[in-house]
């Protein structure tokens, strides 16, 4: 990883655009070619360096709450325990 990797990274973290397009703002800030930052964001979950990116919301400055549970059950209930959920999800 060099410094435009650790650049990138920093961008789609932290700063990352609310664009159609938002790659192409990246490496337009980054003062890269578009096609140079694609070839880099695709290079660094091959090495390992991240697992994979995807979105991740803070869902109380949304509105929403939310809530885990576990649920133990004996197996014969557990067609009953999921169409109960179905109903009142």
């Amino acid at each position: 990883m060099d410094k435009s990797d650790s650049q990138i990274l920093q961008e789609l973290q932290y700063n990352f655009p609310l664009s159609e397009r938002p790659y192409e703002v990246i490496a337009d800030s980054l003062e890269i070619s578009h096609a140079e930052f694609r070839g880099r964001v695709r290079k660094i979950p091959d090495e390992g360096i991240i697992r994979r990116m995807r979105a991740s919301f803070d869902s109380n400055k949304l509105g929403f709450r939310s809530t885990l549970a576990a649920v133990s059950l004996r197996p014969k209930l557990i067609d009953r325990a999921d169409e109960i959920h179905r109903r009142v999800s």
